[in-house]
């Protein structure tokens, strides 16, 4: 089984996700996010959402 902890820092704008997959640290304000792997394999990412509907997109950062 994964585990997965998160903590947050400056009220809700920076978070250290910590997980099976790696460690890494998400940037931005409830609606947009952007997610960036300190440690493992995962690419550096987007989230954007419509807070409170459940509706959101998740994509990759081009990388060079």
């Amino acid at each position: 089984m994964r585990f997965q902890k998160r903590k947050s820092f400056l009220g809700d704008l920076v978070r250290v996700n910590l997980s099976g997959g790696g460690v890494s640290l998400s940037v931005g304000v409830p609606g947009a996010r952007v997610h960036i792997p300190l440690v493992g394999k995962r690419k550096p990412g987007y989230t954007i959402s419509a807070p409170g509907t459940g509706i959101s997109h998740t994509g990759k950062l081009p990388t060079e």
